[in-house]
């Protein structure tokens, strides 16, 4: 409502003032400067987006004001007055006619404080699919590989590296490439490659086990301290050709990934320096507070 008064306030004057300001001129040209300063106002107004004008009582209130000022205005301008008019009028009908949302923000959550007094479970509709996800969760940023030469003077091949970004999803992420299932930390839940200068690197994010383990609270106790520790994939090389120009080392064409281990020193140099993700976080009466509440609630009543 407050750009619809901008824009009324800026047409006061030609709509107002125009024809007495415009003496010199005689009466067909002040109506025909009249009706332009009309028709702009009137693209104007359409031209209002649904924030500036937001519910049906903003347009009510715009036509009548246009309806007070077709009283005062010459005949040969009510038309386009009239057609603006007709245009607040229909756009108040729209969004009287339209339906609202099932349920507001403010009373899902309300509806879920009531299953919970009540002990009733939710019905599946009520579940909202988001992104973000709980506070508590610990996730670590990191290259697990890179098309650069390693210390071993190996070397992944594009393709190679292809292959492993999907390969490497789900992966368990281990302990200095210790298979024995105590130093399982978590495991890998996103991967991508990504272009820097001339070498391209296959980014992963690793999700570790909850607060309470202590192999992932020692890594995420390193990160946080910015200790630079990094990663080491383990592969299985199924197909490898020597370097040429006499360089030691192989590139490996076709590789299967079997694990991703947190290490103190990685072969791959681009591969040291592990980040915190930063999960966005649940505002009070937010979609993923919602969400969380319900999670743990459910979780509770499966429990007893």
């Amino acid at each position: 409502m407050k750009e619809f008064i901008s824009i009324w306030h800026r047409a006061e004057k030609p709509l107002f003032e125009l024809l007495q300001e415009a003496g010199g001129l005689d009466e067909r040209a002040k109506i025909v400067m009249l009706e332009r300063a009309i028709k702009l106002f009137d693209g104007r107004l359409r031209g209002l987006s649904r924030r500036s004008m937001p519910d049906a009582t903003s347009w009510i209130a715009a036509a009548q004001a246009l309806t007070e000022l077709a009283e005062r205005a010459p005949r040969q301008v009510v038309p386009a007055l009239r057609s603006a008019f007709d245009y607040c009028v229909a756009q108040a009908e729209a969004l009287i006619q339209k339906r609202p949302s099932r349920l507001t923000l403010k009373q899902r959550c309300q509806r879920l404080e009531d299953c919970r007094k009540e002990g009733i479970v939710p019905d599946a509709t009520f579940a909202i699919a988001l992104k973000s996800v709980d506070g508590s969760t610990r996730r670590l940023a990191g290259r697990a590989s890179s098309t650069q030469e390693d210390r071993d003077s190996d070397v992944f091949s594009i393709e190679a590296l292809r292959a492993m970004r999907s390969d490497i999803r789900g992966v368990p992420v281990f302990l200095d490439h210790k298979y024995a299932i105590h130093n399982v930390v978590g495991k890998v839940v996103q991967s991508a490659l990504t272009e820097r200068g001339q070498y391209t690197d296959l980014d992963v994010v690793i999700e570790l086990l909850p607060e309470g383990d202590a192999g992932s609270d020692k890594v995420w106790s390193l990160v946080e301290a910015a200790v630079p520790i990094g990663l080491s994939v383990g592969v299985l090389v199924y197909q490898a050709t020597p370097r040429s120009d006499n360089r030691r080392g192989d590139m490996f064409n076709s590789v299967e990934v079997v694990d991703l281990s947190i290490v103190g020193i990685p072969s791959q140099r681009r591969s040291t320096g592990l980040t915190p993700v930063k999960d966005r976080q649940a505002k009070p009466d937010s979609k993923a507070a919602a969400l969380i509440g319900l999670k743990r609630w459910k979780e509770s009543q499966a429990n007893k």
